[in-house]
């Protein structure tokens, strides 16, 4: 083969290979999917909320069953407030009642008020 035939060849597979390689970049860089970007966002905020009510239910537990640890008796009760409060225009219906009621157990002292 000549040299000129040799070089075209290795230029067309060269051709290929960054079209190839620009075809995969685009698929993997490309957006997610709008509902697919939706459920995982969905999926993750409900974590956190799980991740929150279990810290108040934790610190409105009688004093005998909570564990206290090294530095205080509820360390990530101020965050997880913090959080709540941040994201409470989220927070779904369902578990209002619920929040609600260790809020008012929380300002309480533990004694549980009614409406």
């Amino acid at each position: 083969m000549p040299d000129n035939d040799r070089k075209k060849t290795r230029k067309d597979m060269m051709l290929k290979t960054r079209e190839e390689v620009n075809a995969d970049y685009k698929v993997v860089s490309s957006d997610q999917d709008p509902q697919e970007r939706r459920k995982m966002q969905s999926q993750t905020f409900s974590a956190v909320f799980q991740t929150f009510f279990r810290i108040l239910k934790h610190t409105v537990q009688p004093k005998s069953e909570a564990v206290h640890g090294a530095f205080g008796s509820h360390p990530l009760l101020d965050p997880c407030l913090n959080g709540i409060g941040k994201f409470a225009h989220l927070i779904d219906l369902d578990f209002m009642a619920d929040l609600m009621q260790c809020m008012r157990k929380l300002a309480g002292n533990g004694r549980l008020y009614s409406i």
